[in-house]
């Protein structure tokens, strides 16, 4: 009995050898083979030139339009969230019926939640500035 289980544990560890190196073994062959695949040919057997599409779109060719884009997206995602907590800490009024630091946190949520707004705002204003002196200064 005691040579049945030795037997099933030797063959065991046979077979995770086994696919441990059967995975390393695929992985180095993909990653020697992976450069071969990147230098493909065209069906007319000619290489061509490799052109990378920028992810951010055309119109972000320079750091001004970049940086526009970015406070954009921030606006974008922010106001609404923004407009969430404004919302959030109108329930946290009614939620607290009277209760002195529950009408405290309250109105924490919805402080936090303007100065939130004024920050998103106040970065889209700034960002607009600094674009108009910028273009105004290259004429």
């Amino acid at each position: 009995m005691n040579n049945l289980n030795l037997n099933k544990l030797t063959k065991r560890i046979q077979t995770k050898k086994f696919y441990t190196l059967l995975a390393a073994s695929l992985v180095i062959f993909f990653a020697v083979l992976t450069p071969l695949f990147v230098d493909a040919q065209t069906a007319s057997g000619q290489r061509e030139a490799t052109k990378l599409q920028n992810p951010l779109g055309s119109g972000n060719d320079s750091l001004t339009a970049f940086a526009n884009s970015v406070v954009d997206a921030v606006v974008t995602v922010g106001l609404p969230i923004a407009a969430l907590m404004i919302v959030y800490s109108g329930f946290l009024f009614v939620a607290a019926r009277g209760n002195e630091t529950k009408l405290k946190d309250a109105k924490n949520a919805f402080l936090y939640a303007v100065i939130g707004i004024a920050i998103i705002l106040a970065a889209k204003v700034l960002s607009e500035v600094i674009r108009g002196t910028i273009d105004a200064l290259r004429g």
